[in-house]
C-alpha cells in the first residue's frame, strides 16, 4: 500500500489484494486504476486515504469522480466514518472541490453500497443460520 503500509507490515507477505477502478456512468468499459497488496485488510482510514489520494489523481487526469462504491465491510464502514458519513448520510464535500468555484453549492462526492454484496450476505446468513424468524 505504498507509504499507507504500516511499519509493522512491511516485511510480511500480503494476503489480501484491494484494486480500484473507475468505471463511467455512460459506456461499457471500467479501468483498473491502483491495485495494493496488505496483510489482513487495510483500515478505514487507509482506506479513505488510498481513496482520497486515487480520486484526486484520476480528476487532475481529466476524470469526473462522483462516486465510490464499495461493499458493507466494516472497514469500508471506517471508510466512510473518516469520509464524516455518519447514519443516513451519503455523501461528503468532494476533495477535489476546492471552494473557490462559481458554484454556491459544493461539489459532493457519493458514497453507494455494492447491491450484489449486500445480497451476497443475507444469503451467507440465511445458509449459516439453523433457523432464524421473518417478522411480517
Amino acid at each position: 500500500m505504498g507509504k499507507y503500509t504500516p511499519e509493522k507490515q512491511k516485511e510480511m507477505r500480503a494476503d489480501h489484494a484491494l484494486v480500484f477502478q473507475f468505471q463511467p456512468f455512460q459506456g461499457g468499459w471500467t479501468q483498473n486504476i491502483a491495485p495494493f497488496l496488505s496483510k489482513g485488510a487495510a483500515t478505514g482510514s487507509v482506506l479513505a486515504a488510498l481513496t482520497t489520494e486515487c480520486i484526486l489523481l484520476l480528476e487532475r487526469a481529466g476524470f469526473a469522480v462522483d462516486a465510490v462504491v464499495s461493499d458493507g465491510a466494516q472497514w469500508n464502514r471506517g471508510m466512510w466514518v473518516n469520509f464524516g458519513l455518519h447514519g443516513e448520510d451519503t455523501s461528503c464535500i468532494h476533495p477535489a472541490w476546492n471552494g473557490d468555484d462559481d458554484e454556491d453549492t459544493p461539489r459532493r462526492l457519493w458514497f453507494l453500497s455494492d447491491f450484489s454484496h449486500l445480497v451476497k450476505n443475507l444469503r451467507n446468513f440465511v445458509m449459516s443460520a439453523s433457523e432464524f424468524e421473518v417478522n411480517c
